[in-house]
C-alpha cells in the first residue's frame, strides 16, 4: 500500500525484497525499475543499491555500466551515505569508470 502512495523509502525496500527474492519471488528487473523511481526522487539508499547493480552488471536486465555506477555513487555521498562513499573510494581506487586517484579515494574511504 505505502508502494502505491509513492513512498520512496517503501519502493527501495520493495526492490530490496524483489532483488533479493525475501518473501516475494525474485525479480530483478522489477528491482531496478522500483530503485530507479525512488532513486529519481533522491533516495540515497535506492541510489546505493541500483548504483551496485550497475557496478557489477551481474543481475538480469542491467548490465555493467560503470559511468552511472560512479554517478550514482557520487549523488549518494552527496547526501553522505556511508556506503556509496565506500564503493566511490573503491572504484577512484582501482580506475573503475574514473581515472586513479589514491588521494580522492583516501577521501572518499574517510567520509564512509
Amino acid at each position: 500500500e505505502a508502494a502505491q502512495q509513492e513512498s520512496y523509502d517503501a519502493l527501495h525496500w520493495l526492490g530490496v525484497m524483489h532483488e533479493y527474492g525475501l518473501g516475494l519471488e525474485r525479480d530483478t528487473r522489477k528491482a531496478r525499475a522500483l530503485y530507479e523511481t525512488a532513486a529519481s526522487n533522491g533516495h540515497a539508499m535506492a541510489e546505493y543499491h541500483l548504483a551496485l547493480m550497475h557496478a557489477y552488471g551481474d543481475r538480469p536486465g542491467t548490465p555493467q555500466d560503470l559511468p552511472r555506477a560512479l554517478t550514482l555513487f557520487q549523488k549518494g555521498a552527496a547526501r553522505n551515505h556511508g556506503g556509496s562513499c565506500f564503493n566511490l573510494g573503491r572504484m577512484t581506487m582501482y580506475g573503475q569508470g574514473t581515472p586513479v586517484d589514491y588521494d580522492v579515494a583516501r577521501y572518499w574511504f574517510s567520509r564512509a
